[in-house]
């Protein structure tokens, strides 16, 4: 309806002013207040106010108080069709409001799971399909560019495995496939604490890194845990691993660890690319 006046007492604030218009007349979750004011300027501003914080918690940060001339707009958020689906949690179907972002999507499907590849998420709208970085959006709400930078009705999201990944073999509590965090440093001493750490019976003087220097061909290098401390293999262990690097942890009782050669390794490789 159009905008009508109204005579408020001093001081009044949001609250006031919409029971003197007769209350909301949409639910709190679905409403959006905001209110046009000028400044001494002349210039326009707007304050946003959260609804829900507004009536059903009690927030009196959002009951701002109100000046002569200002004018509150209350509408009704429409809500939009998304698909979300990937390395979340809850991957499915989901409605949401005007304006949300694909951060705001991929939490509402309880967020990525911890071998998902935000930097690489998927966007389809309609007949276009866009490759994102969502990397800062997802963990730290900062907008994407653009036509990125809000979802529209229809949209499906599609949050990919991240592809890289090491190896940790052996004596360790979790064998198997560890990812890479996404831009952070991931040494071979954090791949075997994200394996569950070592086993009791592990040969830790006899580690090997292997590492695909070209197709075909791995180098091997053996790291003595027991040496650290004089300072022995400490830039091997706290360099940054790279992805489809394979660690052998052998077990302390065998002499020779059945997958710590050359060949054994080259089979790890092919296993750790299919999975």
């Amino acid at each position: 309806s159009a905008a009508e006046p109204l005579e408020l007492a001093r001081n009044a604030t949001v609250i006031d002013a919409i029971a003197r218009a007769g209350g909301l007349a949409v639910k709190t979750e679905d409403a959006r207040i905001t209110i046009m004011r000028r400044t001494n300027g002349g210039e326009q501003e707007f304050l946003t106010i959260n609804a829900v914080a507004l009536y059903d918690q009690r927030d009196p940060s959002q009951n701002a108080r109100l000046a002569e001339g200002d004018l509150i707009n209350v509408s009704e958020a429409r809500k939009q069709n998304i698909i979300v689906s990937g390395q979340v949690t809850r991957p499915g179907p989901y409605e949401i409001e005007e304006a949300q972002t694909i951060g705001d999507a991929i939490a509402k499907a309880g967020g990525e799971k911890p071998n998902a590849s935000l930097s690489a998420v998927i966007l389809k709208r309609g007949t276009q399909t866009f490759t994102v970085d969502a990397f800062d959006a997802v963990r730290f709400g900062k907008p994407l560019p653009g036509e990125l930078a809000t979802l529209r009705d229809g949209d499906s999201i599609i949050v990919p495995e991240n592809k890289n990944r090491v190896m940790v073999a052996e004596a360790v509590l979790r064998p198997g496939i560890v990812p890479i965090p996404e831009r952070e440093k991931f040494t071979l001493l954090d791949a075997i604490s994200a394996a569950g750490g070592y086993k009791p019976n592990a040969k830790t003087s006899d580690v090997a890194l292997f590492r695909e220097v070209a197709p075909g061909k791995v180098e091997r290098t053996v790291i003595s845990f027991k040496d650290l401390r004089r300072g022995s293999n400490l830039a091997i262990v706290t360099q940054p691993l790279q992805p489809n690097d394979i660690i052998v942890v052998p077990e302390g009782s065998i002499k020779q660890s059945p997958l710590g050669t050359i060949s054994s390794a080259l089979n790890l490789l092919s296993v750790l690319r299919i999975f």
